[in-house]
């Protein structure tokens, strides 16, 4: 798998589903369990129906399933069975490249598992600063070791999930199946994840999910493009402060004091999602002050990664 450079360290980025949920109209599955656990991390199979809908009778939560999984599963259910997806879990995980201890070290990889921890907390910093994050209306949350949250959960019920949540979090590894690592480091080697969490049908169906074969064919890269903006944003909070709303010929001081309440309750992280949603900014206004950029031209302006960090 090719790698790119992030602030002058090596990264590779893997795209994939984190969790699918499939309702069938069959209370039995013409395919066994054992079939489908061989491409996929973890299977769970629940018979019964579906609350509201009893048209559906049976369903399938599958974790980092591979290509291979809906391939296997669309050749089983051919015609017969109709499949409803209603719940769908889209990461992107940016995965340091660690040097190997022997053999050709690629440039400017990761020395230890503590400097591939210290670059990935760098680089959600400066993802949060530079993201704004579509179909989101809510203030971004944080409390100390749960990820950032982009939209609410929850519904006001406490119980039912949100129709779209966006979460960033970089203390945890990778889950997806193209990740290759080694045995030592594979559960400590922590990558950025960034996850888009869809729930409903409708939902899914606005994103271009409403079948398996849909889930086949899914254009990450693309998805990615569209639902997240990644703009240039000055490296000083000073500079930032002057793009946001306020006061003008104010101090430096009141300037980067504006930047400073991007950040979340409990850290001083700047989210500049946040000005967005506390200002009123629309998406355009930031466009219009803040130049879009690829996902290559990102990459090549994220700073170099400092040699000590703290956490939030």
């Amino acid at each position: 798998m090719p790698f790119i450079i992030i602030g002058a360290r090596a990264f590779r980025v893997v795209y994939g589903f984190d969790r699918v949920t499939l309702w069938f109209d069959r209370a039995e599955l013409p395919i066994s369990e054992a079939e489908l656990e061989a491409h996929c991390r973890e299977l769970s199979f629940i018979c019964g129906d579906m609350k509201f809908n009893p048209r559906w009778k049976s369903c399938i939560s599958v974790y980092q399933p591979s290509p291979k999984f809906f391939r296997v599963l669309l050749a089983a259910l051919a015609t017969e069975i109709a499949v409803c997806i209603n719940y769908v879990e889209i990461a992107r995980d940016f995965v340091p490249v660690l040097a190997p201890r022997k053999g050709v070290v690629p440039p400017a990889s990761h020395h230890s598992v503590a400097d591939a921890q210290v670059a990935i907390l760098h680089l959600r910093d400066w993802f949060l600063r530079s993201a704004i994050v579509g179909r989101q209306h809510q203030v971004v949350v944080y409390s100390h070791g749960d990820p950032f949250y982009y939209g609410r959960r929850y519904e006001k019920d406490g119980i039912t999930k949100s129709a779209n949540v966006f979460v960033v979090y970089g203390d945890k590894p990778s889950k997806q199946s193209g990740v290759r690592l080694s045995k030592s480091s594979r559960d400590e080697v922590p990558c950025l994840h960034i996850e888009w969490r869809a729930n409903g049908a409708p939902v899914l169906a606005d994103l271009g999910i409403s079948c398996i074969q849909d889930l086949l064919s899914f254009d990450f890269p693309a998805f990615w493009s569209r639902e997240v903006k990644l703009l240039r944003v000055p490296k000083q909070n000073t500079a930032l402060g002057l793009l946001l709303p306020g006061r003008r010929n104010s101090s430096s001081r009141a300037y980067r004091k504006r930047t400073a309440a991007l950040a979340p309750e409990g850290c001083n992280v700047i989210v500049l999602q946040n000005a967005r949603i506390a200002n009123q900014i629309s998406a355009s206004a930031f466009l219009k002050k803040l130049r879009r950029l690829s996902l290559q031209e990102w990459c090549a302006e994220v700073p170099a990664m400092p040699a000590k960090r703290h956490r939030p």
